[in-house]
């Protein structure tokens, strides 16, 4: 009960915190409500973002909430993540790098009854960080001032799911998620600073299926489905203007935007060789369409993203060395941009890699790095490409232990 305790808290302290987090400083994220995230841990992020068929046993698979009814009975998974990354941006003016990390994800599960699995946590769901400078002319001169356009915030997203074994191979998941949070983008220039600050509450479900069988008595497979309707999200907006002594000019609220969370629409395979070999494929499908950028250079469209992973571990069960128990990763994906820059719609792949690391009573810790760049991105304004470190922790502490009596 402690331990459930200290895990409330935490997500508290994550929750109160969350406007404050960001991971990116793209200057494509002060479009909409930002750059998407997935909270993946450092197990599926190694695999190339891979999940959504997984059911594993010991860890809280977020990509699909039907994988809930497979954690251990008995057992309470608390995972941790933190995520660093490195961009660098090139244009016509030449190639800047910057730097951003912070938590990518806090969550819990546990099974309240034999077929009843439940998690829940915060994860980030979009976040904002820009800073760009553009000169622009006084107004009656032939002079120009100094003028940055800045951005940060985000969404965040606090879900509570629930997972049930309808049989021996199907599961059924669904999460419930709050989503809240709050974007500011600030105009500064020499003697002002006008201040838009946007935010939004709002209910939000989204549903997983996985049902296993086996190819073979040594080869297990789990095919998973997930869905999640799109969502109009009322944005309330509020402004102020401030000169450059701090003084406030002007102070008011503004007409309420509306952004669109995506429909969404996946499906995953994961199936075992063995004990030592583990693969799987995601295709997802995401529809941004009915967002608008406010520019005529930017645009929304669908999204689709294919991913693939394995996994190796030499010696499972029989480790007579530490790297014998180790488990290797490795992943690749590639999407086409929900941003359409320019009339061009860029390739997106990235290269995954990482480690495993087991610990006690069923506990990891996991690594991963991936390496992503743009395809066919000549034609846009300003090119990315990141390398992208996390790191998880996935901790199981046993709640029930039936004692025999000699």
């Amino acid at each position: 009960m402690n331990k459930l305790v200290t895990s409330l808290y935490l997500l508290g302290l994550f929750v109160v915190n969350a406007e404050g987090q960001h991971l990116t400083s793209s200057p494509y994220s002060m479009y909409g409500a930002g750059q998407y995230e997935t909270g993946e841990n450092g197990r599926s992020s190694a695999l190339g973002g891979t999940g959504i068929g997984m059911n594993s046993s010991s860890y809280v698979n977020i990509l699909n909430p039907a994988s809930y009814s497979h954690l251990t009975p008995g057992t309470f998974y608390f995972d941790v993540g933190v995520a660093a990354r490195m961009y660098t941006y090139t244009g016509s003016t030449g190639t800047e790098k910057s730097s951003e990390g912070n938590v990518n994800r806090l969550a819990m599960g546990f099974k309240p009854m034999k077929k009843w699995g439940m998690a829940f946590g915060f994860v980030p769901y979009t976040t904002t960080g820009y800073k760009i400078y553009d000169p622009q002319y006084i107004e009656g001169s032939t002079q120009k001032e100094d003028v940055w356009f800045e951005g940060s915030g985000g969404l965040s997203k606090v879900f509570l799911g629930n997972a049930f074994q309808i049989s021996p191979s199907l599961s059924l998941g669904i999460n419930t998620s709050f989503i809240f949070g709050a974007i500011y983008q600030d105009e500064i220039q020499s003697a002002l600073t006008i201040s838009q600050k946007s935010y939004t509450r709002a209910i939000y479900a989204d549903l997983g299926l996985q049902y296993q069988f086996k190819l073979t008595e040594k080869m297990p497979l789990s095919i998973g489905l997930t869905y999640g309707s799109g969502k109009k999200l009322k944005m309330s907006n509020e402004i102020d203007v401030k000169q450059s002594d701090e003084s406030l000019i002007l102070e008011d609220d503004l007409a309420d935007t509306y952004i669109y969370m995506p429909e969404q629409i996946g499906v995953g395979l994961w199936g075992m060789v063995g004990e030592k070999f583990s693969y799987g494929i995601d295709l997802n499908h995401l529809d941004w369409s009915e967002n608008k950028s406010g520019s005529s250079d930017i645009g929304f469209t669908q999204q689709d993203k294919i991913s693939t992973g394995i996994e190796f571990i030499p010696r499972p069960r029989t480790a007579t060395n530490f790297l014998q128990g180790l488990s290797y990763r490795a992943g690749f994906s590639i999407a086409n941009d929900y941003l359409v820059i320019s009339n061009n719609n860029p390739l997106t792949y990235n290269v995954t890699g990482g480690i495993g690391f087991p610990l006690k009573r069923g506990s990891s810790l996991d690594v991963s790095v991936a390496y992503e760049d743009q395809l066919d991105a000549s034609t846009i304004p300003i090119k990315t490409s990141a390398v992208k470190f996390t790191i998880s922790m996935s901790f199981a502490e046993t709640w029930f232990m039936r004692r025999k009596l000699e």
